[in-house]
């Protein structure tokens, strides 16, 4: 299950990246600060896919105490649920960062 967390951790991060590439050429960023929002989000991407592979034990117990109503055994598949989640909502963070990030930024400079 984690080999399927680790393929599509890289297709969503080369999918964010490429939107931020795409938007920040759109607006015309300069080169350089291009290039670090597109490393950054990129690189928040792909660690919001390999940290839950690092810290599983700990993700295992949050989930069991605070969304589970017993303490069961989470399934396998639960778990590869939880670890998606996991790497598509820093993902989408990481966007919605860039988003505003970069706008705010350019309205405090020009």
């Amino acid at each position: 299950m984690a080999s399927i967390a680790s393929i599509v951790g890289l297709v969503v991060a080369s999918v964010a990246a490429g939107v931020v590439l795409a938007d920040a050429t759109r607006r015309d960023l300069e080169r350089a600060r291009r290039l670090r929002w597109v490393l950054a989000v990129g690189a928040a991407s792909v660690g919001g896919f390999v940290a839950p592979a690092f810290f599983d034990d700990a993700l295992r117990r949050a989930y069991l105490h605070g969304v589970k109503p017993e303490p069961v055994v989470a399934s396998p598949v639960e778990m590869a649920v939880l670890h998606l989640t996991v790497g598509l909502t820093v993902s989408a963070t990481a966007v919605l960062v860039y988003g505003f990030g970069s706008r705010l930024g350019s309205a405090s400079e020009g």
